[in-house]
C-alpha cells in the first residue's frame, strides 16, 4: 500500500478540475453520482451499486485500518465484503466491469489500490506454495533441488480488492480442499491483525498470509447454499445480496442494451470525467481520518439497538426450527450496520457518527435482510419437507425388508433385490422402474450394500438406520 505522501500529487492535480465539495451534501451527492455511473454499466440490480461503493471505500487506507471497537477487547476493521447471488446470464459481469473500471483503473491510478480477478482457486493459487527447481551447485558439484516460494493471490504484494466472478465452488459438494478454501476465505475476513492464515505443508516451511483485501464475490444460487450457510461462518461475514431476476426484467435489460447501440468513444467523455470525480473524492477521504478516532453521538447507540430489535421483529412469526437456523446468519447483521454507519459518516466528511448515518445503514440493509430471511425460510421449508419424505421412505424400506424376513424370504438382513423391489412397489404404490431406480440410488449412496448369490443380486441395509 502506498504511503500517505503518494496521495498528495493526485489530490493537488485534481484540485482545480472539480468544484469544491460542500460538506452539507457531500455524502449524498457522492452516492448519487456513484450510482449514476454504475447505471452506465448495469441495470436492474438493486443494492449492488452501493454495495460496490462500500467495498472500495473500505479499502481507503485510513478507513480500512480503522479499528471499530465493540468492547474493550473486540474490534472490527473498516472493510466491507459483498456476496452477490443472482441467476446466471443476468448481467453480474457488468458490476465486475464497473468495479474494475472505477477501482482498478481510475481509483488505482490515484489511490494505489490493486484489484485482481483470479481464475484459479486452488489452495496453491490462493495462498501460495513451493515449487521445486533443479540448479547446478558448484559447492555440491552436481544438481540440487531447491524449493522456491510462489506467492498466492492473497499474498501478492498488498491486494486490496479480490473479485471472484463465480464463487459457487465455495458452496459445492464437500471435499477437504473446499473445506480448507472456505476456512481460508473466512479467516481472511476476520479483523485485520487477527486474521493471519497459516498453511502447513507436508514438507518445508509453513506459509503465512496476512490479507487486508476486501472481497467482492458473485455467483448463481448453488443448490447447497442454504445448508452451507447454516453450517459455516463464511457468508455471515459478508453483506449477502440475493436478487431474483424475473423474465420481464431480463427483457427490459435487453431492450436497454439495444438503446445503447451506436454510442461512440466521444460519448464516453462525460463518463470518464465522472469516474475521475469519484476517484478524486475517495482520495480526499484518506487524510482527515488517517489518525483520527471516530466519535459517536450518544443517541446513536439507542438507534443501533433499535436495529437489533428490527432484526428480531423480522424473525417473529417464523417457526422455531427456522429461527434457530436463521439466527446463525443474523448474528453479524449488526456488525454490517455499524460498518456502514461509520462509512456514511466518513462520506459526509465528518468524524462524528450521527443518527442519519444509522438511518442510512438500516435503510440500505433492511430490504437485503428481508430478502435473505424469505429465501432461507422458503429453502428451509423445502428441506424439512424433503426430510419428512426421506423419513417416510426409510420406514417403507425397513418395513419391506422386515416383511420379507417375517416370511422367511431373507437371512441375516439379506434379501433378494427383485423380491425387495416387488415388496416396495406394493408399499410405496409406485411402478417398478421408479422403485428400481430408488434401490440403485440407495446402493450408490451406501445406504444398501449389494452382493450376489448364485447370480441373483441381494441387498441389505449397510448400517442399521435409526428411524425418527
Amino acid at each position: 500500500m502506498p504511503n500517505s505522501n503518494s496521495w498528495t500529487p493526485y489530490v493537488k492535480k485534481q484540485e482545480n478540475k472539480f468544484d469544491p465539495i460542500r460538506k452539507d451534501d457531500a455524502g449524498d451527492e457522492f452516492i448519487k453520482r456513484w450510482c449514476n455511473v454504475y447505471e452506465e454499466y448495469q441495470w436492474d440490480t438493486p443494492h449492488i451499486p452501493k454495495a460496490a461503493m462500500h467495498v472500495v471505500l473500505g479499502q481507503v487506507p485510513s478507513v480500512r485500518d480503522m479499528k471499530i471497537y465493540t468492547s474493550k477487547a473486540r474490534y472490527e476493521d473498516g472493510r466491507v465484503h459483498v456476496l452477490w447471488l443472482q441467476p446466471s446470464g443476468t448481467g453480474k459481469q457488468g458490476a465486475i466491469d464497473f468495479v474494475e473500471d472505477v477501482s482498478g483503473k481510475v481509483v488505482a491510478d490515484g489511490m494505489g489500490l490493486t484489484m485482481e480477478t483470479p481464475d484459479d482457486f486452488t489452495d496453491a493459487a490462493i495462498l501460495g506454495t513451493y515449487e521445486e527447481i533443479k540448479r547446478w551447485s558448484k559447492e555440491e558439484h552436481g544438481w540440487v533441488v531447491e524449493k522456491i516460494p510462489v506467492e498466492g493471490w492473497l499474498a501478492k504484494g498488498v491486494l486490496d480488492i479480490f473479485a471472484m466472478p463465480e464463487c459457487s465452488v465455495l458452496f459445492e459438494a464437500k471435499s477437504q480442499y473446499k473445506e480448507n478454501l472456505m476456512v481460508w476465505f473466512q479467516r481472511a475476513m476476520d479483523p485485520i491483525g487477527r486474521n493471519k492464515i497459516t498453511k502447513k505443508l507436508a514438507k518445508g516451511d509453513a506459509i503465512y498470509v496476512n490479507p487486508v483485501c476486501s472481497f467482492f464475490l458473485t455467483s448463481y444460487i448453488p443448490p447447497s447454499f442454504t445448508k452451507r450457510v447454516t453450517e459455516r461462518g463464511l457468508v455471515q461475514r459478508m453483506i449477502t445480496i440475493i436478487n431474483e431476476v424475473p423474465i420481464k426484467k431480463r427483457h427490459d435489460s435487453m431492450l436497454k442494451g439495444i438503446d445503447g447501440l451506436g454510442l461512440t468513444d466521444n460519448s464516453l467523455d462525460s463518463l470518464k470525467t465522472e469516474r475521475e470525480y469519484l476517484s478524486y473524492y475517495m482520495s480526499e477521504l484518506n487524510e482527515p481520518y488517517k489518525n483520527a478516532r471516530m466519535k459517536a453521538d450518544p443517541n446513536v447507540m439507542s438507534n443501533l439497538k433499535a436495529v437489533v430489535y428490527h432484526i428480531q421483529d423480522m424473525l417473529e412469526g417464523i417457526p422455531r426450527y427456522q429461527q434457530e437456523q436463521l439466527s446463525k446468519f443474523t448474528n453479524r447483521s449488526l456488525t454490517h450496520a455499524i460498518k456502514l454507519t461509520y462509512h456514511h459518516a466518513i462520506l459526509r466528511r465528518d468524524n462524528t457518527v450521527e443518527i442519519e448515518d444509522v438511518s442510512y445503514a438500516e435503510e440500505f440493509l433492511y430490504p437485503i435482510w428481508k430478502k435473505l430471511i424469505h429465501h432461507f425460510q422458503d429453502a428451509l421449508e423445502t428441506d424439512v419437507k424433503a426430510m419428512e419424505k426421506e423419513k417416510t421412505t426409510m420406514y417403507q424400506l425397513r418395513g419391506a425388508i422386515d416383511g420379507l424376513h417375517d416370511r422367511n424370504l431373507g437371512k441375516n438382513g439379506w434379501v433378494f433385490e427383485q423380491l425387495l423391489i416387488g415388496e416396495l412397489c406394493i408399499i410405496m404404490r409406485k411402478k417398478k422402474d421408479y422403485v428400481r431406480s430408488k434401490v440403485r440410488s440407495w446402493v450408490d449412496n451406501d445406504l444398501l450394500e449389494k452382493t450376489e448369490l448364485k447370480g441373483h443380486p441381494m441387498v441389505r441395509l449397510k448400517v442399521k438406520q435409526p428411524i425418527g
